[in-house]
């Protein structure tokens, strides 16, 4: 070997240790660029203004759109979307922006970033197969200041594993002449930048359309959105609006800073598509790419790659069409109300709507389910309870009387599926509507399943609503018990009506308030009454608990005397405690310890004095042992009825005296001496008088 050889040779070894070994392990297939891109050399190619190759449009007619242009402008981001799709093959994608001719691991170039999550779409054909295995890789670049108004190449790199010294294990693809503008310096005015926001870079879509959304720097008035089929990891396409677009000129949003734009578009069926968004008037601005900013090319601002498939529901809502207002949200699936409140046994109407990847209302299209829990333990008082009377099928499927879901069917419902329900206890219930997509809830599901009570529990596409019933309207209902005989049944059922207790020792009490369903009612008012005997209330409860229970006590009875105590419950509408009263518990006060002190009895009469414009109640107490009982001073109470209207006491003699105004009724009066230590209580005779 002649000098010069060996020392080629050893050139060659030491740039070889330098580079470091080759890789054993395959590069991916294929690789694209998507954003920033080029052409595929195809028919349509053309040259943009900066003599790129650019994708056509049919919005500039013979001229391209600049897709290397690159701008971190604030859009709703700080930062520029650098896209790309590589084989399946690959686990990461690279970004590097190089001098020209040059591609890493040169010296000559930087990285910009790297994505190890690639994302294949799920969207399938109508054989359910997959439409590509192709995955999407992105990052967000933040263009530092020294790349403005700088060209670079920028090469995206797909590989297998980490690269190698040489990134033999890499494929790339190079998008030459790229032009960066740093939106912190450089010329005015700062190059205007757009984001697509959905759908999202690898996403599927229905191929019965999707909506894209997307956000710019404010000062464009006119933005273009559309696809272009068939792109993929070895084809970026040459025609950016070939299958659909929209040219829209309105944006929905804006502000200082940001507008936001949509459009409605249509896949090129089941096929893997670009969506673009880009500009081509001038209110494009740039202060270093002048044929963008006089509107000559149109401009790129984002590209994803998305796939069309067949119809998959990915959205459910369900809403309460009945709890609407005048105002919105307006209980339509669009505008969902997902909370409600109503009282037992009655039907509240429930919706719900399936939408497929695209935003399409499928809900008519595939199998749905509604289910319901916790069970109405009270659905023996109305078997049909539960959903009813709707577009599918209501079933009860563990014979409870409680029907618990409902199963529909394609062709079942409309745009909606609709149904009733309604549930006799009261307590929360979580209704939820589905993709049935196992199809559970029919009668006989198919395979080896069995027809499930919660069709929904496992789905991925769903969704809840809560209904909550609440006792206390539509009639309600009360008993008074003895504490020791309430026990936990809300209706109070048992326990007995009268008790023995020393005249010293208090007696508790509990009033039970219960709905015509047997639901204890929460928060009902409640007043206690002693309708004849000695004592009173020391301590009284005057709402009902959640149990739907208020508690007193009674004490300072007599020995050898009866108390008669009731207690009423307001009906909730009125604010009056005469209609919903309980039935008397009667005390009988034995002797307290030292022994009693002596007792008279009494004798209480009451008589009326007709008047022009009033009526005057009088009357008397006398003591059987006058030595023993003095009746000068005493309470007297006169009642309507059982309701309380006055109290008086009496006079050194004994007696008392009421005057109340005339009423156009005729009712019945009494007067009550509750009666103290040493003289017994009374009641007087009826008496009855138009008095109020």
């Amino acid at each position: 070997m002649s000098s010069l050889a060996t020392a080629a040779f050893m050139v060659a070894a030491f740039v070889g240790v330098l580079a470091g070994p080759a890789s054993a392990v395959s590069p991916p297939t294929s690789v694209q660029s998507f954003n920033p891109s080029h052409t595929d050399g195809g028919g349509l190619t053309c040259v943009d203004s900066k003599g790129n190759d650019g994708h056509r449009n049919d919005y500039s007619g013979t001229n391209c759109t600049d897709d290397t242009t690159l701008s971190d402008k604030a859009d709703g981001n700080g930062t520029v979307h650098v896209t790309g799709v590589a084989s399946s093959n690959a686990d990461r994608m690279i970004w590097s922006y190089c001098t020209t001719g040059h591609v890493p691991p040169s010296g000559s170039c930087t990285t910009m970033g790297e994505d190890d999550s690639g994302v294949t779409p799920t969207a399938v054909d109508g054989g359910s197969n997959p439409v590509t295995t192709d995955e999407a890789y992105d990052i967000e670049f933040d263009i530092p200041s020294s790349l403005d108004g700088v060209t670079r190449d920028v090469v995206a790199e797909a590989c297998n594993g980490a690269p190698d010294g040489t990134h033999s294990n890499c494929v790339d693809d190079t998008v030459t002449d790229v032009l960066f503008d740093d939106s912190g310096s450089g010329a005015n005015p700062q190059t205007t930048a757009g984001d697509i926001t959905t759908p999202a870079h690898g996403s599927s879509v229905s191929n019965n359309g999707f909506t894209a959304t997307a956000s710019t720097s404010a000062e464009l008035d006119r933005v273009v959105i559309s696809t272009e089929e068939t792109t993929d990891s070895t084809n970026i396409g040459d025609d950016v609006d070939y299958c659909s677009s929209d040219d829209d000129t309105t944006p929905d949003t804006t502000s200082a800073t940001v507008d936001t734009w949509s459009a409605s578009l249509a896949t090129c069926g089941d096929n893997t598509d670009s969506v673009s968004l880009f500009s081509e008037n001038n209110t494009f601005a740039s202060g270093v790419n002048a044929s963008c900013d006089n509107g000559d090319d149109g401009c790129l601002m984002d590209r994803h790659w998305i796939a069309g498939g067949e119809p998959v529901p990915t959205t459910a809502v369900i809403t309460l069409p009945d709890q609407a207002t005048s105002a919105h949200p307006d209980g339509s699936c669009d505008e969902p109300i997902t909370t409600g409140t109503d009282v037992p046994d009655s039907t509240e109407t429930v919706e719900g709507c399936l939408y497929d990847q695209g935003g399409n209302n499928v809900t008519n299209d595939f199998d749905w389910a509604y289910q319901v829990t916790p069970v109405d333990t009270k659905a023996s008082q109305d078997p049909d309870s539960g959903y009813c009377c709707g577009d599918g099928e209501e079933n009860d499927t563990n014979s409870d009387q409680f029907r618990e879901q409902v199963d529909g069917d394609p062709g079942d419902a409309g745009s909606e599926a609709d149904e009733g329900f309604y549930a006799i206890q009261a307590q929360q219930y979580t209704l939820t509507f589905c993709y049935d997509s196992n199809n559970d809830a029919e009668d006989t599901p198919p395979g080896i399943l069995t027809q499930s009570a919660t069709p929904c529990a496992g789905e991925s596409v769903s969704a809840t609503a809560t209904k909550t019933i609440t006792a206390g309207t539509g009639g309600t209902n009360d008993v008074i018990r003895f504490a020791a005989d309430a026990g936990a049944d809300p209706t109070c059922p048992t326990g007995n009506n009268s008790t023995s207790a020393p005249a010293d020792q208090p007696v508790n009490v509990v009033e039970c308030v219960f709905d015509d369903f047997g639901n204890p009612v929460a928060g009902a008012k409640v007043q206690w009454f002693v309708d004849y005997g000695p004592g009173n209330y020391t301590a009284q409860q005057q709402t009902t608990d959640a149990n739907g229970r208020a508690t007193a006590t009674f004490g300072n009875g007599a020995e050898g005397v009866q108390t008669g105590i009731y207690s009423c419950e307001d009906d909730l509408d009125t604010d009056t405690f005469t209609d919903d009263c309980s039935n008397d518990l009667l005390i009988n006060w034995q002797a307290p310890t030292p022994p009693p002190v002596q007792h008279s009895a009494t004798t209480l009469t009451l008589a009326k004095d007709v008047l022009r414009h009033r009526v005057k109640f009088f009357g008397s107490l006398t003591a059987a042992k006058p030595n023993v009982c003095n009746t000068a001073g005493k309470l007297i109470k006169l009642f309507r009825g059982r309701r309380l209207i006055d109290v008086t006491h009496t006079n050194a003699a004994g007696d008392y005296r009421f005057k109340r105004p005339k009423a156009h009724r005729r009712r019945l009066w009494h007067t009550l001496f509750p009666g103290t230590t040493n003289c017994n209580g009374d009641r007087s005779n009826n008496v009855r008088s138009r008095a109020r």
